[in-house]
């Protein structure tokens, strides 16, 4: 079976909005409604702390393994800094270290620095994991 971009983010999402794994991120973020894709930032935001995710291509060719890079971004408010960024961020870590896919190996690429004033996010203070997950087709 052919590896579906779409699939691979719908499950890698789930992980934090339905599957038991992603409670304690749900309940930090007080909302299932506050776990977005990147795509939905041209919407109006969902109260913070919220999380985007950013899935980017599938490389490689048919045959050989292929990564897929996924991000989460983590969010808040200014005058919160990283008090909630970062416990949430240890939650997400937490979450897809018990989670198994059926196929192929999900691992952390990285774990950026804390970022006082993201630019591309009305100067939100922020962080993000990055997984590659990857696997044959």
């Amino acid at each position: 079976m052919p590896l579906d971009p779409a699939l691979v983010k719908s499950q890698f999402k789930a992980v934090l909005t339905t599957d038991s794994a992603g409670a304690a991120v749900r309940e930090l973020l007080n909302s299932v409604a506050s776990i977005i894709d990147a795509e939905d930032l041209r919407k109006p935001l969902p109260l913070a702390p919220f999380v985007v995710l950013r899935a980017g291509n599938i490389g490689g060719d048919r045959d050989d393994v292929r990564p897929c890079v996924l991000t989460w971004w983590v969010y808040d408010d200014v005058p919160r800094r990283f008090s909630r960024i970062n416990p949430i961020l240890t939650a997400i870590q937490a979450a897809y270290r018990h989670y198994t896919f059926a196929i192929g190996k999900l691992t952390i690429s990285n774990i950026s620095q804390e970022i006082a004033e993201d630019a591309a996010l009305d100067k939100r203070p922020s962080r993000s994991i990055q997984y590659t997950y990857t696997r044959r087709g």
